[in-house]
């Protein structure tokens, strides 16, 4: 796997998946972890590429379709 792909993996992971399903619990991380989410995010998001992707209209948004939020999990 290259570099590049599993950094895509990874930013899908945290901020497509996990952070639609359970915000509050992310938002409450970002302390704990700040090389990821102050770092690495900001930086990835505008690679050339990654940020054509994502102002694109072939990025579909998270819904409740394959991805959930589920509130009654998330941090109250």
């Amino acid at each position: 796997m290259s570099s590049a792909s599993s950094r895509l993996g990874h930013f899908s992971l945290i901020y497509g998946r996990l952070h639609f399903a359970f915000p509050k619990e992310m938002e409450a991380q970002k302390s704990k972890f700040p090389l990821l989410f102050s770092t690495f995010y900001p930086s990835f998001k505008e690679e050339k590429g990654i940020k054509d992707y994502l102002a694109s209209d072939r990025r579909l948004p998270y819904s409740m379709g394959l991805y959930r939020h589920y509130p009654e999990l998330d941090r109250q």
